[in-house]
């Protein structure tokens, strides 16, 4: 069995976490970018289907019929925001609205308001502001000006952090905003790969 699943994983290898890379530029010389145009028409032509009732939610480029809820984030979510009425969250690395199209029916039911703030990269911005015509949806390309803006004091990070090149610098200026709560969802961590690129 350990000899099949080895082989099994080997003909996948194109699949899965790289390295060691000296360098993020060498990394990037292995791959695209997120800040890919095809990436964001997929992304876009994705959450479009979304908006039109015809998926149920949307994540990284794909388009689901069947929703998924990420039960153990709402769980969180709610316990932070029991006695509120309102949602004020800020989405960093949020695409076009992925995590909140995936849950917005819980949200809007529960909360009588809901402001879902992403901070992406520019041309996400760009799009988001144009053409995602949500009431309940911000889109900034800069974390300090969405905290001035929203007024929010929970920052969700899911599954963006190994995005980043200078980590360290974004948690710096994180942890300068003096948010009451951040929530980390879908992140790996590898004990002894703090710094592995």
């Amino acid at each position: 069995m350990q000899k099949t699943l080895h082989k099994i994983l080997k003909l996948h290898s194109a699949y899965g976490y790289k390295g060691e890379y000296s360098s993020w530029d060498k990394a990037l010389t292995h791959t695209t970018g997120y800040d890919a145009d095809s990436i964001l028409k997929q992304v876009s032509d994705a959450t479009q289907k979304v908006i039109a009732n015809e998926a149920t939610f949307e994540r990284d480029g794909i388009s689901f019929e069947i929703i998924e809820y990420a039960w153990p984030l709402v769980a969180v979510i709610l316990m932070i925001t029991h006695k509120d009425e309102k949602l004020n969250i800020i989405d960093f690395g949020g695409s076009l609205g992925s995590t909140y199209f995936q849950h917005r029916n819980i949200f809007n039911t529960i909360f009588n308001k809901v402001k879902w703030s992403i901070v992406e990269q520019g041309h996400y911005v760009e799009y988001g502001n144009k053409k995602i015509l949500d009431k309940n949806l911000g889109f900034y390309d800069n974390l300090v000006t969405c905290v001035k803006k929203t007024k929010s004091k929970t920052l969700l990070l899911s599954g963006s952090l190994g995005y980043i090149e200078n980590i360290e610098v974004l948690v710096s200026n994180i942890l300068k905003l003096d948010f009451d709560f951040i929530i980390i969802d879908r992140t790996v961590f590898v004990e002894g790969c703090d710094d592995m690129i």
